[in-house]
């Protein structure tokens, strides 16, 4: 397997769709750029050099050229292995006739572009044919030209507006182009913003991934943040912390956190108590606190004698049954070198048993 962009952009045809104005070429010419440079693509990623071909045929020549000047102040080199067409004609009228001798005179491309696919797509012909059929019957003749000469041929698209269940069917036209492509990607980035994901899937992608991706508007610049799953998770952890520091010195359950927060209770459970796993947070009786680490409070050093009747010692059902805290609870959270031993709710037995007992 020969890859445009390792991870992202193997050989084959890949679909970039996206909505309108959402930076989609942005992100095309700028890892075009990077290809032709052999440099680093989306800020991360090394890439092998080879030519390519950017077939711009929404842009005039002046817009190109701004647009490449500005990504170009960010590069120590211009790179001279690329090739920018802003007309090129419809596959079905000579295009790709044209592409392959293009491809055949010049052997070390790696990478060509093509945007947008409405551009270039054969026209209908008016056949009997489902529009299923024609959607993928166009998109044929570019995966016999892969094939062939072993390349990435990007395809730019655009996204519905109507949203879906499967992101898959948000992209336009009938699912014969997703069906026909051999990989995809799907930028979605809210107006406005400059925090946008990127959702690769495909025939190539052993694993399914949804990346972070960062846009500079000065630079103009997508830069790779990494793992948008492994990043929520992260800013999950932020904001359970930051919660807990602001509810120093009482702590709270975790189904107060869940509440707080509007997040499922069993998936914050869970969270608190990897969070306390690494020690960046400590649970005393149900309750927890920020770790000293985190948040500093004044050690306790003597506890006096704790109450039984007033411990809620479940981790479970109802947090809010328990009508008086027990003294540990009113107290700041233990300190790591406080000599003082507990047991965590988990392994206590209920109240009631307790007493039975």
């Amino acid at each position: 397997m020969r890859w445009a962009v390792p991870g992202i952009l193997p050989e084959g045809v890949i679909l970039l769709a996206g909505k309108p104005k959402q930076g989609k070429s942005w992100l095309a010419i700028a890892i075009a750029l990077a290809i032709a440079a052999g440099g680093v693509a989306l800020g991360k990623i090394p890439v092998v050099q080879g030519e390519v071909l950017y077939m711009a045929l929404e842009d005039t020549e002046r817009r190109l050229q701004a647009r490449a000047k500005q990504l170009l102040a960010s590069m120590s080199t211009v790179p001279s292995g690329i090739a920018f067409e802003v007309r090129w004609p419809r596959l079905g009228q000579g295009g790709l006739t044209h592409l392959e001798k293009y491809l055949k005179t010049h052997p070390a491309v790696r990478l060509v572009i093509v945007d947008t696919w409405a551009k270039i797509s054969p026209r209908s012909t008016g056949s009997t044919r489902s529009q299923y059929e024609d959607d993928y019957a166009s998109l044929v003749p570019l995966k016999s030209l892969v094939d062939t000469y072993r390349i990435c041929i990007l395809v730019i698209h655009h996204l519905r507006k109507m949203r879906a269940d499967d992101l898959l069917d948000e992209i336009s036209g009938s699912i014969g182009i997703s069906g026909a492509v051999d990989d995809i990607l799907i930028l979605k980035r809210e107006r406005g913003q400059q925090e946008a994901t990127l959702y690769v899937t495909g025939r190539d992608i052993e694993q399914e991934q949804r990346l972070t991706l960062i846009f500079d508007p000065r630079t103009a610049m997508w830069t790779l943040v990494g793992n948008a799953v492994q990043i929520a998770r992260t800013k999950e952890r932020q904001e359970i912390l930051e919660l807990l520091i602001k509810h120093a010195p009482d702590g709270m359950s975790p189904r107060q956190v869940a509440e707080t927060l509007g997040k499922n209770y069993h998936t914050i459970r869970s969270l608190l108590r990897k969070m306390e796993e690494g020690h960046e947070i400590q649970h005393i009786e149900n309750l927890y606190f920020a770790s000293s680490s985190n948040h500093a409070p004044e050690c306790v050093k003597e506890f006096p004698p704790c109450s039984d009747d007033a411990t809620d010692y479940s981790d479970g059902t109802d947090d809010g049954a328990v009508s008086k805290l027990s003294h540990a609870q009113q107290h700041a959270p233990l300190c790591r070198d406080a000599q003082v031993q507990w047991t965590p709710a988990d392994h206590l037995v209920p109240t009631e048993d307790w007493h039975q007992a």
